[in-house]
């Protein structure tokens, strides 16, 4: 079985030293690969927002946009990007650093879970996996939330974990709970689905009884408070964020979109390599239920090493349940699924070392054996972490510097990218220009459609692109190849290609003038 250990081990061995001093060594892998990412792939169209917003917060202490929305979307993510330009200076690089600095605490946190919760071998193979995780370096590359929501996700459950196991300790877990929760909410609203869990999780360990503790309440409350706070950040200003997209692009839902969620989110699990690691995942568990039902034990009276894999795969479980059932169809994408993968690479590497340690129980073996996973994992992984370093063929960047290079006093700009238009340029620019779903992204403003981000004009038709061609000043449209074949309608592209020329062309990336 395991190497087994309790709340009152101390100290290390030379073998969990030297474990210690190797997971190091891949905090700094994890975080060369990340350094690596933010100097050599450009800008994904989404960061252009959070830049922007940041920006914001630079000039007047709030990321309220021309729009007039107030941006809480990835607000700490916001105010950190702002943060570390206002020390750096203004540029993309140095907006990204945060995100790097959270990618690579998150493998430190990662291993000193595995460490606690189950044992050192479990920690330094997570960390090994989640340093050399192509999108981890892909999240935690970006000035967008998700490096930073996978961090407080994990550091959240770790103190919910430890509180459900102790839940009459005291106050510093419960404290840790709501400050990591709150933090993580307002790094991602997606940490609603997580607040359920953690009440679950405290009743299967404990009883009802549990919840007439004082901790407990505490717990519940605070939680509550903060999405509640969070639910009204959205309707700050006046246009409610919320309702803007709720009504045109559903958050929630009562869906049982089976297809939609597998296709999204299922090849983050079965791609490549990666059923191996289901697969372990799936033995973890299952060696931890039977001796859960087979001795008919409590759940808190489990080896420390099973409580911790029901535990985390009560989450991970719940997760899919979540995106099964109510979460949305138009946020089945891979990258909302990223949060749960830290508790699935746990989860992997449990299964392998119990699959280790029930072969021989010889020290030597396990060294051995351990150490040979590391090696294969590093040999399988470090293609596919060179693979996140491929540079993007959409590079609304260097096309909206040729525009800006070239354009004169009184030309005007439209594209279907105008938060990348406003971080380029510095200022918004003239027209949003989309035909084709465009409601989930515009507002109402001065009785015309603007985009939500910096208001920009909509242009959504033939007619109206016509309308601004005839001005006296030159009309520029930016837009990516992608984005023109399926963005626009017939009329639209017929008006584009008949009447603008094209000046640019960056990778997929097209500069048209009129």
């Amino acid at each position: 079985m395991p190497q087994q250990h309790d709340d009152k081990r101390r100290g290390t061995d030379w073998w969990e030293r030297g474990i210690i001093l190797i997971a190091i060594l891949f905090v700094g892998v994890g975080a060369w690969w990340r350094l690596l990412y933010i100097q050599q792939v450009g800008l994904h169209v989404d960061e252009y927002v959070s830049l922007y917003a940041a920006t914001r917060i630079l000039d007047g202490g709030l990321p309220i946009l021309p729009s007039g929305m107030f941006y809480g979307r990835g607000l700490l993510t916001s105010y950190l990007a702002a943060g570390a330009m206002a020390l750096g200076g203004i540029n993309a690089v140095i907006g990204r650093l945060p995100s790097v600095v959270m990618g690579a605490l998150g493998i430190v946190v990662i291993f000193a879970m595995g460490r606690s919760e189950w044992n050192a071998r479990v920690g330094l193979l997570a960390a090994v996996a989640l340093a050399l995780l192509a999108e981890a370096i892909d999240a935690a590359g970006r000035v967008r939330f998700y490096a930073q929501f996978m961090l407080w996700t994990m550091l959240t459950l770790w103190a919910a974990y430890r509180m459900t196991r102790r839940p009459e300790a005291g106050w510093r877990l419960p404290w840790l709970v709501v400050t990591f929760f709150t933090l993580a909410l307002f790094t991602q609203e997606e940490m609603i689905l997580l607040y359920p869990v953690i009440i679950v999780g405290l009743l299967l360990w404990n009883g009802i009884g549990v919840l007439a503790q004082a901790p407990v309440q505490f717990v519940i409350a605070g939680g509550a408070v903060a999405m509640l706070a969070r639910f009204a950040l959205e309707r700050v200003g006046p246009i409610d964020a919320f309702d803007a997209i709720q009504t045109t692009k559903a958050y929630v839902g009562l869906f049982f979109a089976w297809q939609s969620a597998w296709d999204g989110f299922g090849p983050l699990f079965t791609d490549d390599l990666r059923p191996v690691w289901s697969i372990l995942a799936v033995f973890a568990v299952a060696v931890a239920l039977f001796v859960l039902l087979w001795r008919r034990r409590r759940l808190a009276a489990l080896a420390p090493y099973h409580q911790a894999t029901l535990y985390f795969a009560l989450f991970f479980a719940a997760m899919w349940l979540a995106v099964l059932t109510v979460v949305g169809e138009s946020w089945h994408e891979p990258r909302f699924m990223l949060f749960v993968e830290p508790n699935w690479l746990l989860l992997g590497a449990a299964g392998l070392v119990l699959i280790i340690d029930l072969v021989s129980e010889s020290r030597i073996w396990r060294v051995a054996a351990t150490s040979g996973a590391v090696g294969v994992l590093v040999w399988l992984m470090w293609p596919m972490a060179g693979d996140a370093l491929k540079p993007l063929t959409v590079d609304y960047t260097a096309a909206l510097e040729y525009v800006a290079q070239h354009r004169v006093p009184g030309d005007r700009v439209a594209t279907p990218q105008p938060p990348a238009c406003a971080w380029v340029m510095g200022t918004p620019c003239s027209y949003y220009a989309r035909g084709l779903d465009y409601e989930p992204y515009v507002v109402r403003k001065n009785g015309h459609l603007v985009d939500r981000w910096t208001g920009a004009l909509l242009l959504s038709s033939a007619s109206d692109l016509r309308a601004a061609i005839r001005s006296e000043r030159r009309i520029w449209l930016v837009v990516d190849r992608d984005r023109l074949a399926n963005r626009y309608d017939l009329a639209s592209l017929e008006t584009i290609f008949e009447q603008f020329d094209v000046a640019h062309e960056v990778g997929s990336t097209l500069v048209f003038v009129a």
